[in-house]
């Protein structure tokens, strides 16, 4: 017993001992200190308090914005079921209020090119001009429900009625109807995306991401009395700030 007390208290004294033991025991204390002080091991009070706040920052009002490139298809299905293609553009902008909700402008510039079992053929661009309410949930899905005027070009050619010449024989030549017109119609707008890579940060609100979208948009076509509907259906890829 004797002997395990001296090299117990050799031990104690002994400076290179107690030298090595402040080395050693150093990085621990340390590494101790900064574990109990992050936010992960602070007590539940402070980690409500942290989160709270940095919740607080991540809902931020801020701009929103994108873009997409898009191309599908155009009907009208009040026309004998003409059909035709369109190639466009969308741009959004407007402001994100939580990660959950905003409100954005979408422009959507078309061209396209429609036939029909009647024989004719009709060129046209369109402008839609919609206010759009959108919901972002899970932070990478996008839907958008609104509505806005729409802008509508055409040029519409249908075949001719043939032409008798002097002799009285029809002329092999036929020179095709063709008219233009433009008008504003009331349209109606749902979006439906996917955006990849959108997660944030503690520290950042704002979130990008590539985008693939879905959109619906049907036209409302006053014209003398009757309201035929043009409805365009198109995909596209861009990116998203949001």
């Amino acid at each position: 017993m004797a002997h395990t007390n001296h090299a117990t208290g050799t031990a104690a004294t002994d400076p290179h001992f107690a030298r090595y033991a402040r080395i050693l025991g150093a990085p621990l204390v340390l590494g101790a200190a900064l574990a109990y002080t992050s936010p992960a091991h602070a007590a539940p009070q402070a980690r409500e308090e942290y989160s709270a706040a940095h919740e607080e920052d991540r809902d931020d009002v801020r701009l929103r914005g994108g873009f997409s490139f898009n191309g599908g298809a155009l009907f009208l299905p009040q026309s004998d079921n003409a059909y035709g293609g369109v190639i466009g553009l969308g741009l959004r902008l407007g402001v994100q209020f939580t990660d959950l909700f905003s409100l954005y402008y979408q422009n959507t510039p078309f061209v396209t090119l429609v036939l029909d079992p009647s024989k004719s053929f009709t060129a046209g661009a369109m402008d839609y001009n919609t206010l759009l309410v959108g919901f972002t949930m899970w932070n990478w899905l996008d839907l958008g429900v609104g509505g806005g005027a729409d802008i509508i070009g055409t040029y519409v050619c249908k075949a001719g009625t043939p032409t008798t010449l002097a002799d009285g024989t029809a002329s092999p030549v036929v020179i095709p109807d063709c008219s233009r017109q433009a008008r504003v119609a009331p349209g109606a707008h749902l979006r439906l995306a996917v955006d990849i890579g959108s997660d944030p940060t503690p520290y950042q609100s704002r979130r990008s991401a590539f985008t693939v979208g879905i959109d619906l948009h049907p036209s409302f076509v006053i014209d003398s009395g009757a309201t035929p509907v043009l409805v365009t259906l198109t995909a596209g890829i861009g990116g998203e700030w949001y």
